[in-house]
């Protein structure tokens, strides 16, 4: 009997071992290759599913796909073969409906919360099989959003000044699902070095000075980060501070070259509207930048609770996505790079699951003429 137990335990052992170091090891191979398992979503027509822009994507605890359809205003539910279950709601500002719909993050493993259009202070919640369940209203506009411990979330709530110093207040707030009660943990003031102000209103380029991110840890506490500093945050489902992380990420100095870049890069995309590209040739593209860029683009948190940021590159027109691997605790683990093999991708469309790492993807088109649509992939 001793040795049957001692068996079943080292095999036991064994398989969780093999589960945990998979996506390390995928991480420490040094490149993850989008290479297609072609036994997933076998024979599907992404055309008639994926013909309009899509926000985020969920692998929920029962192994089904989840993504929020942006412009469509609903959700698709997938098996976890990629077959098509079903479509989820309409747009409107009722039960059931949606605006907009962007974040998703699983509570307690049982539901899906689901973000809107910030305005509407309202997160849905749907069950893992796409159920609808309820509302829930917040006190403030919601932008992101982060499922905790304990039937609580956290969101973040943005002010943005309209001086002639542009800066983001930033709130992040914890809400008790049981009680309802809202509770403030902290607040932030961010440069928003992004504003182009032209003849009729302004314009907005993407941050080059740093964002601002709420994240579910593997332990459903709370992680906290802005991108131009080198550290992330953890609180607990209370909102107490309970570790501080350090990253080893460097800040990336901004060259002459990279502001050059940056302005062509303008210029030529919007040579086609008159005002706005003769007001980018006008102006000093430094004013949108600090000295140093942030010390990464983005994050994401995977099943194992490893720590994954996607990294700043140092020439403007580097697309390529070069990754920083920390674990749980901050200890820096490697560097690794995604190979999109023909494919364009955006990082928050990676889902990193030990089931395998999947994404929304898009063929690269061949011809001004060629029209691909996007699809998932689960990477083999």
């Amino acid at each position: 009997m001793k040795i049957i137990l001692t068996t079943l335990l080292s095999i036991f052992f064994i398989n969780t071992c093999y589960l945990e170091a998979d996506l390390l090891s995928k991480y420490k191979s040094g490149v993850i290759k989008l290479e297609k398992d072609l036994s997933f979503a076998k024979g599907i027509n992404w055309e008639d599913i994926f013909y309009n822009t899509y926000k985020q994507i969920s692998v929920l605890p029962n192994n089904k796909i989840l993504v929020s359809n942006f412009k469509e205003n609903n959700l698709t539910l997938f098996s976890k073969n990629g077959k098509k279950l079903k479509t989820i709601g309409q747009r409107g500002k009722g039960p059931g409906d949606f605006y907009h719909p962007r974040g998703l993050s699983i509570l307690d493993n049982k539901y899906v919360l689901v973000t809107e259009n910030p305005m509407n202070r309202k997160i849905s919640v749907v069950n893992l099989n796409g159920k609808f369940i309820k509302v829930i209203k917040t006190e403030k506009t919601c932008f992101q959003i982060a499922a905790l411990s304990d039937n609580k979330l956290a969101y973040t709530h943005v002010l943005s000044s309209t001086a002639k110093k542009f800066e983001k207040k930033i709130q992040v707030i914890i809400k008790d699902l049981s009680t309802n009660k809202e509770t403030l943990i902290l607040s932030k003031t961010i440069p928003f070095k992004s504003i182009l102000r032209i003849k009729g209103g302004i314009f907005v380029f993407p941050s080059h000075t740093g964002e601002f991110f709420i994240r579910s840890s593997k332990d459903k506490n709370l992680l906290v980060a802005y991108s131009g500093e080198n550290k992330i945050y953890e609180y607990n489902n209370k909102g107490t501070l309970i570790k501080t992380i350090v990253l080893q990420n460097k800040a990336v100095p901004v060259t002459s070259k990279y502001i050059k870049d940056m302005k062509n890069y303008y210029i030529k995309h919007y040579e086609n509207a008159n005002s706005l590209s003769k007001s980018i040739k006008r102006i000093d593209f430094s004013q949108f930048l600090d000295k140093n860029l942030p010390y990464y683009r983005d994050i994401s948190i995977d099943e194992e609770g490893n720590i994954i940021l996607l990294d700043w590159n140092k020439d403007y027109f580097d697309k390529n996505k070069h990754l920083s691997i920390y674990n749980s605790d901050g200890k820096f683990i490697c560097k690794c790079s995604i190979d999109e093999n023909g494919y364009e991708t955006e990082f928050e469309h990676y889902c990193f699951t030990k089931k395998g790492i999947f994404c929304l993807a898009k063929a690269k088109e061949e011809k001004d003429d060629e029209e691909t649509w996007p699809e998932i992939i689960k990477i083999k």
